[in-house]
């Protein structure tokens, strides 16, 4: 295999940048247009084409590095023609800029939005591109695939996000924002809680149906640092959307531009893949802190319900994953190991959360089979 043009790989990397800000645009018209479903599908269906181009082009045609973003590049960009399609499908004649005015309030929000799409994208492919420049691109591989089910908790937690985007507008002068805010997190919270808890607990049985006799691919250090991560940042991505459309972008940024310094350090110091992955987690902890600070230093009473929820689901996993792998000492049968890890995460989550679980459930008596099954239970 010839040897990687690091400044090629960098020359990639920019175009990439380049052709997922058409994206995000498109994306947040969507948004704007209600059209959130026709969203999902696209990015859903993009996601899967993605995956399928990206194993296609390292696994069975080329091994280089150079293809994995060729597969990006190539996908982001039918992902962006299809998005831009279906946001001015029913748009007969384009935006009418009235004013010079309406120019530097659409300047200064794109500006904006455009430094924070660069930042997200850093912050996702920055470790790739390190391991890709001064490791072999079979840890790369094995980094990647280390990634894929921590990171699937995205597809979970998205489209919560996206439901209660256009819900916070005017959130500090709207209780019903505040609310809606507060529950969605919760349900985030709780799903990611009770994800990531199941990678953890259930990882050998899990990873034995995925992968088989490859499971040993998987790093375990690299896995559980993965999922940690993605606690932390599934609990920040409705706080984004909520900082964007609020017009808190000068926050918003600024602590992704300290996240991602912090990132640079802990990656010049790393000496190994499991070294990135943990700056990973270090980073997504320091985003997750000052967008937390963020809103409690701008929304003062709803902040501090925040901060008890994420401080809650934090602690629930950290102890539960100390009772899992230090029980060891005193309980040696694996399976009752995992049965008390899972009892405690279950029941914590309860305890803490009774009243908007028990309130979910109660709301799920009105869906039309549910109240059907309900109707013939009473009936006998």
């Amino acid at each position: 295999r010839s040897k990687l043009n690091e400044n090629f790989i960098i020359q990639l990397m920019g175009i990439l940048f380049f052709v997922s800000w058409p994206r995000s645009l498109y994306e947040n018209i969507l948004i704007g247009q209600n059209k959130l479903s026709i969203k999902n599908i696209v990015n859903i269906i993009s996601h899967i084409f993605r995956t399928a181009l990206i194993l296609g082009f390292i696994f069975l045609w080329k091994s280089e590095i150079e293809y994995y973003f060729y597969a990006m590049i190539i996908s982001k960009v039918i992902e962006s023609i299809t998005l831009r399609y279906f946001a001015y499908a029913d748009s007969p004649k384009p935006i009418e800029i009235a004013s010079f005015q309406d120019i530097k309030i659409y300047l200064h929000q794109s500006l904006h939005f455009s430094l924070l799409s660069i930042f997200t994208l850093i912050f996702f492919q920055l470790d790739k591109l390190y391991i890709s420049k001064y490791f072999s691109a079979e840890a790369l591989g094995n980094y990647n695939l280390s990634l894929t089910l921590p990171h699937a908790l995205l597809a979970l937690i998205t489209p919560i996000g996206l439901a209660v985007f256009t819900r916070t507008i005017y959130f500090d002068k709207n209780p019903q924002a505040q609310h809606a805010l507060l529950q969605s997190v919760k349900m985030v919270g709780i799903i990611s809680l009770l994800y990531c808890s199941f990678l953890v607990g259930g990882k050998s049985a899990i990873l034995g149906l995925w992968l088989g006799s490859q499971s040993q691919l998987i790093n375990d250090w690299i896995y559980q640092n993965a999922i940690l991560g993605i606690l932390f940042y599934s609990l920040t991505q409705i706080l984004s959307n909520l900082f964007m459309l609020n017009n808190k972008y000068v926050w918003l940024n600024a602590t992704m531009a300290v996240a991602l310094a912090v990132y640079l350090f802990s990656l010049w110091r790393s000496q190994s893949i499991i070294d990135v992955a943990r700056s990973w987690t270090i980073t997504s902890a320091t985003l997750m802190i000052g967008l937390v600070t963020g809103f409690i230093y701008y929304f003062r009473n709803p902040g501090r319900e925040l901060l008890k929820v994420v401080f809650s689901i934090t602690v629930i996993y950290l102890f539960g994953y100390f009772i899992l792998y230090y029980s060891s000492d005193f309980i040696t049968n694996q399976a009752t190991q995992i049965l008390i890890y899972f009892a405690f995460i279950v029941i914590s989550a309860f305890m803490l959360f009774k009243k908007f679980i028990i309130g979910i459930l109660k709301s799920l008596q009105s869906i039309p089979i549910f109240k059907h099954l309900h109707q013939n239970k009473s009936f006998r």
